[in-house]
């Protein structure tokens, strides 16, 4: 996911693998790795927003 401008963003989606092929233990994750860093690495500012929503403040957990 990238920001364009202030409330638009663009979506691309690629595939990690074919449909049905066999792959070695791990290499899903590594190729998932990989993507991620290469747009960390091009975009870094965005990485921060995008990850921080998925953390939820203490307060909202502790007590369940």
């Amino acid at each position: 996911m990238r920001r364009r401008a202030h409330g638009y963003y663009e979506m691309e989606f690629l595939p990690l693998a074919a449909a049905g092929g066999a792959m070695p233990p791990g290499a899903l994750t590594e190729r998932y790795a990989r993507l991620v860093e290469a747009q960390i690495h091009a975009a870094p500012p965005d990485w921060l927003w995008s990850h921080k929503r998925w953390k939820l403040k203490k307060s909202l957990y502790q007590n369940r």
